[in-house]
């Protein structure tokens, strides 16, 4: 019989690993050896556990007229409440990776806009929203793809959203890629400062 067939084994558990007939060589490794080769790790213990934290990922945005988006929160989902008054939000000094989704967490559509503005022209839309037509069947298109004009359209204005309305942005170091969609009767607004 060959090693191989000896060695069938469906589960195993050993507390200790030995090498050599009888109980042989003990086989052990230290953490540093067990990690040897692997580069590139930085993370300390805080950092992972934070990361793998999912009790911070939502981020419940107030009702009021201004909101301030914390490059803190990046990669975090802000919850946006049916509004009593419009509300400008306000996206942090550009930093490559910095990433954000707002939706809307109301039940029906909002009264209310919102304007996401990147504080300077230089900082700019890339990318696009979906824009979902609510007043079905009213003239015009359902669905359409809209985009700011790549150059200097720093202000998104998301105009009475509803139900389904998702806005991803991130971030290239100096302007901000857009994505996802925007539901409402009426068509967002790209604009300058």
């Amino acid at each position: 019989m060959s090693w191989r067939e000896d060695l069938k084994i469906g589960n195993l558990r050993a507390d200790n690993l030995y090498l050599g007939s009888g109980l042989g060589t003990l086989v052990t490794a230290t953490a540093a050896e067990l990690n040897a080769g692997v580069s590139g790790l930085t993370a300390t213990a805080a950092e992972v556990n934070a990361a793998a934290d999912v009790s911070g990922r939502l981020v419940s945005v107030a009702d009021d007229t201004t909101y301030t988006v914390l490059a803190a929160n990046s990669g975090k989902t802000h919850a946006i409440p049916d509004l009593t008054g419009s509300c400008t939000i306000s996206l942090p000094a550009v930093s490559a990776g910095l990433e954000y989704k707002f939706i809307y967490a109301g039940v029906a559509a909002d009264g209310q806009n919102w304007v996401i503005d990147t504080g300077a022209d230089a900082n700019f839309y890339l990318g696009g929203l979906l824009h979902i037509d609510t007043d079905a069947g009213a003239a015009g298109d359902e669905a359409v793809p809209i985009a700011g004009n790549g150059s200097s359209n720093s202000k998104l204005t998301v105009v009475t959203p509803d139900v389904g309305t998702e806005i991803s942005m991130i971030c290239d170091g100096t302007s901000w890629i857009l994505s996802g969609t925007a539901v409402s009767a009426t068509v967002p607004a790209f604009a300058d400062q």
